[in-house]
């Protein structure tokens, strides 16, 4: 494919709405009082959905690099959200828990995940979000970001739910 105008302006737009997008939700959580920011949910969100990764596993599915990672694990567990233990296989290597607050934290924020979804995709067909989907899918394959990863669901009306 040769870059063109069309290919500037949409990367330009997918990169500027992600931008929003995280902003906007930002200010969601901080305008609710929420003591955590986007990057520490989505962390919280990964544990919440399944406990005991392994810091480099956790990386891998938050799209974090290391010493990023460290950062908001190390904030995480200073708010008592979660906490690392030594892996009962592997000693030197640390495995991420959450803790009860950390999931009572996370089911404070869905509710706010849903209302920001709603209105972020507010007057936008079920069809356009799943080739939406479809395309943002395909650009992640062509990049392969995706790879070992799960992928949103190719679904739209699933995305918007969960």
């Amino acid at each position: 494919m040769q870059i063109d105008e069309k290919t500037l302006i949409s990367a330009y737009l997918i990169e500027r709405t992600a931008k929003i997008l995280k902003q906007s939700f930002a200010k969601d959580l901080l305008e609710n009082g929420i003591p955590v920011t986007v990057d520490q949910w989505i962390v919280l969100r990964e544990l919440d959905r399944e406990d005991g990764f392994s810091q480099q596993e956790l990386a891998t599915y938050t799209h974090k690099d290391a010493p990023t990672l460290t950062r908001i694990l190390d904030l995480l567990e200073s708010k008592n959200y979660i906490n690392r233990i030594k892996s009962k296989m592997d000693r030197r290597r640390y495995l991420v828990i959450i803790t009860p607050e950390g999931k009572k934290l996370v089911n404070t924020i869905w509710p706010l995940v849903y209302t920001f979804r709603s209105r972020s995709f507010n007057n936008i067909e079920l069809q356009d979000l799943t080739a939406m989907d479809k395309v943002l899918n395909t650009i992640n394959d062509n990049l392969n970001v995706a790879k070992n990863e799960i992928k949103f669901n190719e679904n739209a009306e699933t995305f918007i739910n969960h």
